[in-house]
């Protein structure tokens, strides 16, 4: 588990699943490795360039409705996959990842703390 990193606003944990990207027309899938509330990496042989938008969806179990999904953009491409930054989320999808990371963490305290930092510099940042 990464989450010593301090570059990063949240927690990164691993999460072994798979998820679908689309992109248009194209759709592909991908293994996840690790994510966190502002994105994830994906391992996949499928190449997007930096700063292209898609959709990605992962199914938590066999009903659609308790899935992710959310707008993703192409934060960083490597040789076994892309970085994929969330963009936007719907808000049933939102809890859910909220609720996997703080259990796959170990540290349920941190991720809300970091989650309430974020809604308060981002509130900040709306009203300059």
């Amino acid at each position: 588990m990464d989450t010593e990193n301090t570059d990063r606003k949240f927690s990164r944990v691993d999460f072994k699943i798979v998820a679908t990207v689309k992109q248009g027309a194209v759709e592909f899938v991908g293994a996840v490795k690790n994510l966190s509330m502002g994105g994830l990496y994906l391992i996949t042989d499928k190449k997007l360039s930096v700063g292209d938008e898609a959709e990605l969806s992962i199914a938590l179990d066999d009903q659609p409705e308790n899935g992710l999904i959310i707008d993703v953009r192409v934060a960083r491409v490597t040789d076994n996959g892309i970085a994929l930054a969330f963009d936007k989320i719907d808000f049933d999808s939102y809890i859910h990842l909220k609720n996997l990371i703080a259990l796959n963490s170990g540290d349920v305290e941190k991720i809300q703390d970091e989650m309430v930092s974020f809604l308060i510099d981002s509130h900040n940042q709306s009203e300059e």
